[in-house]
């Protein structure tokens, strides 16, 4: 979409009178706000919730504003580096004093604790949290040079601590992906990202916020090729492999994830073409994260996909369009689509950059950062019947 698109949107919406969204960060959110406001507009013509901003050194303002629950919701917390600490940003004001690995230290404990009691204000409300990437610490800046070696290390361990403690306290995280500063863009107008990068954000953000409402319930997976690399009716058990080294090591970073979101309190299932006596067996015999009682729901037989994943769903008493299949074969995903339309069905992957992609992709799906006791009391229901 083209800023000037974005801006007519902007302008042709009908806005509610009651819901706000808040979008307080360390620098001028003016493109990300607008495309913000326009994916907004876009998906609610009538109704659409204005964005209210809390730019450059209005942080104070912004967790004072946004800690009226009824007000804002949901916040959307930006944090830079010089929220840390003043040194770790050439654009902070006034002195930027000693740095050093206490001072971060002491700096990131004061903004933690102005966080914990800014998340406890807003108990029940959404709250995210948007982290900077390592690449923008003044290591990376010529201007800057202060945050060296061990001080760097000290400020990205200190923000993932405060990440962490507001994720306990119900609160989400993305974090930026890895790239240098836009200086271009950051010295005409505050801004740290083009206008491309700034709809790419906004378009995250708005991700972000429609996946609390939309959390898959189950995962179907393949097994042959997908939770463990090798086939095992025509491989034997020993050449199977799904161990954390060499060819199996993505196959064993999969089922770790997957027993995560089990214990969150996803379902899982398994949906194979293979014969039982041949596979079940495997999950006690081979040392994998996952066992065979960790799945919910199992079919291994010669049904078409679809038929079983049907039944799956069935059994499991949700709708297959609250699944994710994981499927290695490219004939077995078309059959699914056709036969199942609304299903998400993701191929395995076969690089390492798709393995990366499809954990992240998972996880915006299926991860949750508040594991609630209904969550785990259903799992082990289900598991139970």
């Amino acid at each position: 979409m083209l800023l000037r698109e974005a801006v007519q949107l902007m302008k042709s919406t009908r806005y509610s009178e009651s819901k706000q969204i808040a979008l307080v960060c360390s620098f001028e959110p003016l493109y990300v706000a607008t495309y913000l406001q326009a994916f907004l507009a876009q998906r609610t013509p009538k109704g659409a919730p204005r964005v209210v901003t809390f730019g450059y050194d209005q942080l104070r303002e912004g967790l004072t504003q946004t800690s009226t629950v009824r007000r804002f919701s949901p916040v959307l917390l930006c944090l830079s580096w010089e929220d840390l600490h003043p040194g770790l940003s050439w654009r902070s004001r006034g002195n930027f004093g000693e740095l050093t690995e206490t001072a971060v230290h002491a700096e990131a404990q004061r903004l933690e604790r102005q966080l914990v009691e800014w998340m406890a204000r807003r108990a029940g409300a959404e709250t995210y949290l948007v982290i900077p990437p390592v690449a923008w610490l003044p290591l990376h800046d010529a201007c800057s040079p202060l945050a060296l070696g061990p001080t760097a290390l000290a400020a990205s361990s200190q923000m993932w601590r405060i990440a962490e403690r507001l994720t306990a306290l119900g609160g989400r995280v993305l974090r930026l992906l890895p790239g240098d500063l836009n200086y271009r863009e950051l010295l005409q107008s505050g801004c740290p990202f083009s206008v491309e990068d700034s709809e790419a954000l906004a378009q995250h953000l708005l991700a972000l916020m429609d996946d609390g409402l939309r959390r898959k319930k189950a995962i179907v997976t393949d097994l042959d090729g997908t939770l463990w690399a090798g086939v095992i009716g025509e491989d034997g058990p020993e050449a199977i492999l799904c161990r954390p080294e060499g060819k199996g090591y993505s196959y064993y970073v999969l089922q770790k994830f997957l027993a995560k979101v089990q214990r969150e309190g996803l379902l899982l299932a398994v949906c194979s073409k293979n014969n039982p006596d041949d596979v079940l067996p495997m999950f006690d015999r081979l040392e994998m994260p996952l066992r065979l009682s960790d799945f919910a729901a199992v079919r291994c037989n010669w049904e078409a996909k679809s038929v079983n994943v049907r039944a799956i769903a069935d059994e499991l008493k949700i709708s297959y369009e609250d699944m994710i299949v994981i499927e290695n074969d490219w004939a077995e995903v078309a059959e699914l689509q056709a036969h199942l339309p609304g299903l998400m069905v993701l191929r395995t992957p076969h690089d390492g950059e798709g393995w990366q992609a499809l954990l992240r992709q998972l996880q915006r799906l299926c991860g949750t950062w508040r594991v609630s006791e209904e969550d785990r009391l259903r799992t082990a229901s289900v598991a139970a019947e």
